[in-house]
Formats: structure tokens, C-alpha cells, sequence
């Protein structure tokens, strides 16, 4: 509240033009405009005038927060005792001298004051700073603390405690302003970022420091060229073991065109009638997908299935169709205080991230929209392109199947290792298969850990790295009983 003697108080906010916009390097400049209003003390008239010189100042700035809440384990202590902090500040630009002259200003019309600033290219870590965090074990390669390094993304995630204040990491970048009216007695009123007990102070250079300001996104900058492609395998066995795969025998006739008077046919019809006898069809199968992949870039994954003949007691090996397969992602975030041993963490959490369903039809695929974690699923399909015709695995298109997932990695953002808070992903993948004959589905699935990189520059540049990805990667690592064995050792 202003003082008995103040005129008022002038309250400056920094206004983006697009809050939501995500700022990619330092040629994504940050552009709005510093609000300056005037709020008259009760002794002023409320239609009172405010003239006088008044220099505005606007700061660009980024820090790491880690914020741990000890409550359960420490429940006899103070709340100051049981928190444990991290503030690592990344940067500061120089102030910037948005306004330097005179205002005229009164309650009803505040007045805006335009600017445009950058990102710096990179973090420098201060030696001061290098220098507190000397408990943390420099050999452990989880985190970074080379002196210069690039700027992490923003980011934000909670983890709950039973009771007390929630843990809490960031990386947080922000617009802060100053004021200065000299000779005039007013009072500045700055907005907090942060809210919370624990949130609002951050120790920089020693000392404390309100944390105030206007959030900013931040993403690291696009690239001209993609990651070059490096793939990720999973494989494994699917046993099926049913007294219909005798029936489903003729069903993986006819879907291959033997037709029904072949050896295996007759043998097929001889065993119709051993009710004890269940024939065992063995199938492998291989997931691949790049173990890299850019924001915004669709995700291209790679289906194999084949019958084993020699594996299998079946007379005919079943077909099998691909019904659909599901990408799940999650995001895992690392963080540490007052790490001393390697490995040490005092914050560790998994936290669903988007998923995205692309069901196989006679013809063609779908591709389910991503829903968001703990949302409910966004509604609507769109067609997305897929080798083949259908989704049967056969001899004809090298019992393989191609998908590509389109939006899958469209809010990710990138990840990265920073001198105590790490983000990494796995992208979880589930295929759903029909065999041919039987009542029923069988489901396999691989977790793969994927970096996602920055945005490419252009659409142009994500889609032609799919498409190479597509032709020259993926289609060249594929498994078979006429190729190289790359399926894991088959034990009955």
C-alpha cells in the first residue's frame, strides 16, 4: 500500500504480443510492449494526473529452480529446515532502456511502451555459481556443468507430498522490469512470477532476490538439418497355442492363396478330429524406430511379423493382420540439491505425456488425434500415409508394415541435461494383431528411450526426413527366416 505522503503507486507489466508463442533461439526475438499504469493514493482524487520523467528498464533473464519438500522424512522440523532449494541462475541480459522521458498518466488510461529483445545464444554459468554447487559430483555425467553450454527449454513439473508444499522443477525464463521517477514520491508495484511460500525468493550472487516478471517460452533453436538416422530394435516371441489354429489354418490358406488341396490341407483335415491335440504356432516379431527425432516431426515406426514354420507344430502357418498399434510417451525428469555421490537425486519422476493410436483398416490406416496426459481423448480422425494395402502381414509386402505417426511429437519439447535438472523420454509402443481364424488378439509391446532434438527450420526439412527415413532406414533393418536372424534365441 502507498506511504501517507505518496502520490500513488505506478505498477509496469511486460506484455508478450503472443504469450503462447515458444521463442527458438536468438533469431525468435521477444516482442510486446511494458503496461505502465497509475493508481492514485486514497488521499489523491481518483482523476488526478501523474507528469513527470520516468526511465523504464526491461531485463531478460533464465534460471533453474528445484524446490524438494522434506515434510514425510522430516516431520519434527521447521518448514525452513525441511526444504531444500537449488537456484542456478543461467543468464541476464543488460537492461534495456525501453522509455526515457516524461509520462503523463491518470487511473483510466494507462500507457504501453513497445520493445524487442533476444535470447542470448548460450548459458554461462557463473564461477560463483560453479563454485556453490561444488558438493556435486562433476564425474556424473546425468547432469552438466560445463561452463558454457546451450539453453534449456522451458519447462515446469510437480510431484505432490502428503503433506506440505509439492516438489517442485523449472526452468524458467522471464521479462522483468524496472522503474525510476526521480524527484517524484511514488511508489512501483512489480507482479511476482511465482506464487507460493517457497517460490517467490531466489538466491543470486549471494544474497536474495524477488524472482518477478512476465513468463517467456523458450526452445532451443531449429536446426537446418535432421539428426542423422540411427534405429532402435526390439524383438520378441508371440506363442500361440489354441485347438482353433487348426481351423485358422485354412483361414491362413485361403488369406495366402493355397487354396485346399495341398499336403498341408490334408494334414490339417486329419487332425480336425484329435480334440486333445492344440498345435502351437510360433510368431516373431520386431518393433524398429529412430532412436532420434526432432519437435514437430512425425514419428515413423516399423511393424514386422512373421510365423515361424520351423518353430511351429501348426500344418498351415495363420495369417495375421495388424489391427493397430499405439505410441505412448513419457517424460521423465531428473533433478538434484545437494548431490554429493554420483547418481544422486532428490527429485525423480515419471509423468504421462501424449499419446497417439493409429488403427489399421481394410485400405488404410487412421490416425487417432493425441490426447494430452490425464485428458480425455481428443475426437476426430485423419487419414495418414502407410505402405500397403491393408494391414496383413504376407510374403508380398515382407511381412512388414509401416506407420507414421503425425503429431505425435507435436508439443514435446526438446530434451536436455543442465547442471541439475535432467529431462528425458520413453516412447512406449503397443501393436495389436488378429490372427486369421481365432476369436481373439494378441498385443506385444517395446519402450524405447528417444531424444527429442529441436524443431527442424521447415516443414519441408521434417517431411523429407521421414520420407528418407522411410525408404532408406528402416524398410533395410527388417527380420526373417530368409534374411539374417535378428530375433532373439526361441526357447519352447
Amino acid at each position: 500500500m502507498p506511504s501517507g505522503g505518496s502520490l500513488g503507486t505506478l505498477r509496469p507489466v511486460a506484455v508478450l504480443h503472443d504469450p503462447e508463442h515458444v521463442h527458438c533461439g536468438p533469431e525468435d526475438p521477444v516482442q510486446g510492449y511494458v503496461e505502465l499504469s497509475y493508481i492514485p493514493s486514497r488521499h489523491v482524487a481518483h482523476d488526478t494526473e501523474l507528469f513527470g520523467p520516468c526511465r523504464i528498464f526491461l531485463t531478460l533473464r533464465g534460471r533453474l529452480k528445484v524446490t524438494v519438500e522434506l515434510g514425510r522424512r522430516h516431520g519434527t522440523q521447521s518448514l525452513s529446515d525441511r526444504t531444500r532449494r537449488a537456484r542456478v541462475p543461467l543468464f541476464s541480459t543488460p537492461e534495456m532502456l525501453v522509455h526515457d522521458g516524461p509520462v503523463q498518466l491518470s487511473a483510466s488510461q494507462p500507457r504501453n511502451y513497445t520493445f524487442s529483445l533476444s535470447f542470448p545464444a548460450d548459458a554461462t554459468i557463473p564461477d560463483h555459481v560453479v563454485a556453490m554447487c561444488a558438493p556435486w559430483d562433476p564425474s556424473d555425467d546425468m547432469f552438466s556443468m560445463a561452463p558454457r553450454q546451450p539453453l534449456p527449454p522451458s519447462m515446469n513439473m510437480q510431484r505432490d507430498e502428503i503433506a506440505g508444499f509439492p516438489d517442485h522443477v523449472g526452468v524458467q525464463y522471464e521479462l522483468a522490469t524496472r522503474l525510476e521517477m526521480p524527484g517524484i514520491n511514488v511508489e512501483f508495484s512489480y507482479d511476482l512470477i511465482d506464487s507460493g511460500l517457497n517460490n517467490k525468493l531466489a538466491r543470486v550472487d549471494g544474497g536474495v532476490s524477488a524472482w518477478r516478471g512476465t513468463k517467456v517460452l523458450y526452445e532451443r533453436p531449429r536446426v537446418a538439418r535432421p539428426v542423422p538416422l540411427d534405429l532402435k530394435h526390439g524383438t520378441g516371441w508371440l506363442l500361440v497355442k489354441d485347438r482353433d489354429l487348426v481351423h485358422a489354418c485354412d483361414a491362413g490358406d485361403s488369406a495366402n492363396g493355397e487354396g485346399g488341396g495341398g499336403f498341408r490341407a490334408k494334414a490339417s483335415a486329419l487332425l480336425k478330429g484329435s480334440l486333445a491335440w492344440r498345435p502351437l504356432c510360433v510368431i516373431g516379431w520386431q518393433i524398429s524406430c529412430a532412436k532420434d527425432v526432432h519437435s514437430g516431426q512425425p514419428l515413423l515406426v516399423q511393424v514386422r511379423v512373421q510365423p515361424s514354420e520351423s518353430k511351429s507344430t501348426t500344418p498351415v502357418m495363420p495369417a495375421v493382420e495388424l489391427v493397430k498399434v499405439t505410441v505412448a510417451v513419457e517424460t521423465r525428469v531428473q533433478a538434484r540439491v545437494f548431490a554429493e555421490a554420483r547418481g544422486q537425486l532428490e527429485f525423480d519422476k515419471n509423468e504421462p505425456g501424449p499419446e497417439e493410436t493409429v488403427v489399421v483398416t481394410l485400405g488404410k490406416t487412421q490416425a487417432k488425434k493425441p490426447s494430452p496426459a490425464n485428458d480425455k481423448e481428443v475426437g476426430g480422425n485423419a487419414d495418414v500415409e502407410r505402405a500397403g494395402d491393408n494391414g496383413l502381414f504376407s510374403a508380398a509386402n515382407d511381412w512388414t508394415q509401416m506407420l507414421t505417426f503425425p503429431t505425435i511429437t507435436k508439443d514435446l519439447g526438446s530434451s536436455f541435461t543442465a547442471p541439475c535438472i535432467r529431462r528425458t523420454y520413453m516412447f512406449r509402443v503397443k501393436s495389436l494383431v488378429r490372427i486369421a481364424g481365432l476369436d481373439r488378439q494378441e498385443q506385444f509391446e517395446q519402450p524405447f528411450t528417444i531424444t527429442v532434438h529441436p524443431p527442424l527450420s521447415g516443414h519441408s526439412s521434417a517431411t523429407a526426413s521421414t520420407s528418407r527415413m522411410a525408404h532408406d532406414g528402416i524398410g533395410n533393418h527388417a527380420t526373417g527366416e530368409n534374411r539374417a536372424e535378428t530375433l532373439p534365441q526361441y526357447e519352447p
